[in-house]
């Protein structure tokens, strides 16, 4: 596992074979070749339960420090509100830096897919600062994320090839739904 940024630049340079798991954008496109969709993702914020939160539009954040990781995206719109200046964010490097920062109430809210989030929080942190942490309904983003492999490799086609195979292949046994609904009861936590 590697920084988003590092992650995305060594693969590009084709020093790995795929890098994952990254949204569609089409300069990325330049770079890569992307996989069938691997994950359809519901991003959320998570916040605190102490703390009330509600919003609709990004505009009902503009208040709230933010919490995010560094070089990651939020989607299009996201992105856009932060480069004009209409909300703030601290970015770090972790999953784990972010929920602590939530949790001692230095940033407000923290938008991270919802899966990740919990798991997250289920390997880093007691059961009962678990406890206090929640999500709003309201998904921030839901967005495909796909596999890259990199143009620069020669092998990058033959292995997109088999891999698109393969995944198909999961989803229609069924498998693939099994595997997400254990990691949601936290049967691969340690």
């Amino acid at each position: 596992f590697l920084p988003w940024g590092r992650a995305y630049a060594e693969a590009a340079n084709g020093e790995y074979d795929l890098t994952a798991v990254w949204m569609r954008k089409a300069e990325r496109e330049k770079d890569f070749l992307f996989s069938e969709p691997v994950l359809n993702e519901q991003f959320v914020f998570f916040h605190l339960k102490s703390v009330p939160f509600n919003w609709n539009e990004l505009s009902d954040l503009q208040d709230l420090m933010i919490g995010g990781g560094i070089k990651y995206s939020y989607g299009p719109e996201f992105d856009a509100a932060l480069e004009s200046g209409d909300l703030k964010i601290e970015r770090v490097a972790t999953d784990r830096q972010n929920f602590s920062k939530l949790l001692l109430q230095r940033v407000h809210v923290f938008p991270q897919e919802v899966n990740v989030g919990y798991s997250s929080l289920r390997k880093g942190f007691s059961k009962e600062d678990v406890e206090e942490v929640t999500h709003h309904p309201k998904p921030l983003l839901n967005n495909f994320s796909y596999l890259l492999f990199p143009k620069q490799f020669k092998n990058s086609e033959v292995l997109l090839s088999k891999f698109n195979k393969q995944i198909k292949q999961f989803k229609e046994s069924g498998r693939y739904e099994s595997y997400f609904k254990a990691l949601q009861r936290g049967e691969y936590q340690k």
